[in-house]
């Protein structure tokens, strides 16, 4: 099925927290980087308002960030699926309407280049990235006025870059650390297509937090050589071109074993030195935290595979350009790495599985190709023949019901779903009225926050829409009654808390609070971007 313009492209994008790719499968059938109007294949997903009707995205807005700090966002990614308010010359943007000013310039720049009319697109998302995340993904989508063929785990999407070989049955670990966050995912990649036994990550963590501390260093040797007596990085102009530096800098020190950074501040000009040894050991800690992934999500792989052998790593991420990361791999786990095309794996990737999709649509028909979960098309070997193939995938985070624990007078979660089950799936529970004379029973729905399940209440957020569901008019239950509970979560990740209390023979339905916007704000958001112009 083409899209609304006629075209059967479609392009796929990694909407990546500091730089983002935009991607399309060519007449050879072979995934290509659409380069943006600067010639660069990545552009920084940084959006500057000019005034309240234009906007930039790209390396024009990174340049004035910290110039312009009121009128400029960046790393909105981390805020995705959160409710969140962001007012530039009194309009109100989310990180929803962020994103889609994002991929509006990413989509229309391609456009332009490719000649092409298409605004079908794929887009990625860290694997962690629970359900909220996801369906804000998918909003940013809808708002920027594309035809959102499908939301895809960016290490699904680096693993179909790499291809399948005919019988192949692989099982792939893959360690991706972009900008903004670092996620790990454990796959089997067989004939039938892509079966995700485990993820974990941190949405928290990426190169922008490595670019920070090599900054703080900078800055601290600055301070220390020239003998100034206050904080330079105070000063917006000495802070804007050493972020520029330091980046580059970072990149630097990829390949070389040292670098010299010219900084300047009130008339005191000095070229400090910094080390790859200085640096490895300013950021050692966040490695770790790093590795800390590695071995929950490969613990997480062996409780569904016991034999778990993985034959395949592969390293995904611009910042897992840095020698530091596989250096800490091997030497933690004796590891031969397989690098990829690092920060434009993900967007070929989800070009693959776009046109897959697309494919497999017009080969179908648009109904019955969704009957089958994931279903897209891709070539099954040299003679050019296609295969169809799926992509099963795991929860990524516990899901639970709150209740009350009646000895230490407090409520916790209590998970019926954990991170890393098979989609689709079905757990039961049964909760027990406190009280005596018992009339109403309130129920919610609580997602894992943080990266490790708990059952404190803090440790997880509610995804339930507010007030949760309410069983009244309850014939006075003793205490101890029952009350049955059945959790499911779909192959889209959508969850459902179904009860059935049995004197009253009442039941109820609560559906997960899957995104922080209702439709008709995601509507208004549309028009305000549709609104607003593109600087050119």
């Amino acid at each position: 099925m083409s899209d609304a313009n006629g075209s059967d492209k479609v392009f796929g994008i990694d909407l990546g927290t500091t730089y983002s790719a935009i991607a399309h499968v060519d007449e050879f059938g072979t995934p290509q980087i659409i380069e943006n109007e600067d010639g660069q294949p990545t552009t920084p997903s940084v959006v500057y308002f000019e005034d309240d009707s234009t906007f930039i995205v790209g390396q024009e807005a990174k340049n004035v960030q910290k110039l312009h700090p009121d009128d400029t966002v960046s790393l909105i990614k981390r805020s995705m699926g959160e409710r969140l308010n962001l007012d530039f010359h009194g309009k109100v943007f989310t990180p929803e309407s962020i994103s889609a000013l994002i991929l509006r310039h990413l989509v229309e720049t391609a456009q332009e280049i490719e000649d092409e009319e298409s605004n079908a697109v794929v887009i990625t998302v860290p694997a962690y990235f629970g359900t909220a995340e996801k369906q804000a993904t998918l909003h940013a989508g809808e708002i920027a006025g594309l035809d959102v063929r499908g939301i895809i785990a960016e290490p699904v999407a680096a693993a179909l870059s790499a291809g399948f070989k005919p019988g192949e049955n692989t099982t792939i670990f893959v360690y991706d650390l972009g900008g903004g966050t670092m996620d790990c995912t454990v796959m089997e990649l067989n004939d039938d297509g892509v079966e995700v036994l485990a993820v974990d990550g941190d949405r928290q963590l990426g190169g922008a937090d490595w670019d920070n501390e090599l900054l703080d260093l900078v800055a601290a040797k600055f301070v220390l050589e020239t003998g100034i007596s206050d904080d330079p990085t105070n000063d917006d102009a000495f802070y804007q071109d050493l972020l520029s530096n330091v980046e580059q800098a970072k990149i630097s020190l990829s390949r070389r074993k040292k670098v010299h950074i010219r900084c300047e501040y009130q008339n005191q000009a000095q070229m400090i030195e910094v080390t790859r040894e200085e640096f490895e050991d300013r950021t050692r800690d966040k490695v770790e935290e790093t590795l800390r992934v590695v071995d929950r999500t490969i613990e997480k792989a062996k409780k569904v595979r016991p034999d778990l052998n993985i034959e395949k790593f592969i390293l995904v991420g611009g910042s897992s350009k840095m020698p530091m990361i596989p250096a800490a791999l091997q030497q933690r786990y004796g590891w031969e790495l397989t690098p990829t095309e690092y920060d434009l794996a993900v967007a070929k990737g989800a070009a693959l599985y776009g046109q897959g999709k697309m494919d497999y649509a017009n080969q179908v028909g648009e109904e019955e190709s969704g009957a089958v979960e994931g279903g897209f098309i891709t070539a099954a070997g040299p003679n050019g023949a296609k295969k169809t193939r799926t992509i099963t995938n795991v929860l990524p985070k516990s899901v639970g019901v709150k209740f009350f624990d009646n000895e230490l007078q407090k409520h916790y979660v209590s998970h019926l779903l954990h991170a890393n089950d098979p989609l689709p799936k079905d757990a039961s529970t049964v909760a027990y009225t406190l009280s005596d004379d018992t009339t109403s029973l309130r129920f919610e729905i609580f997602e894992q926050l943080g990266e490790v399940e708990s059952p404190d209440l803090e440790a997880n957020k509610e995804i339930s829409p507010e007030g949760g569901a309410l069983l009244d008019n309850l014939p006075n239950l003793p205490k101890g009654s029952v009350v049955n509970l059945i959790m499911n979560v779909n192959s889209d990740g959508i969850v459902t808390l179904q009860g059935h209390e049995p004197t009253s023979n009442q039941i109820f339905e609560l559906q997960a609070q899957v995104s922080a916007l209702s439709t008709d704000e995601v509507q208004e958001a549309r028009t305000l971007v549709g609104e607003m112009q593109r600087w050119e």
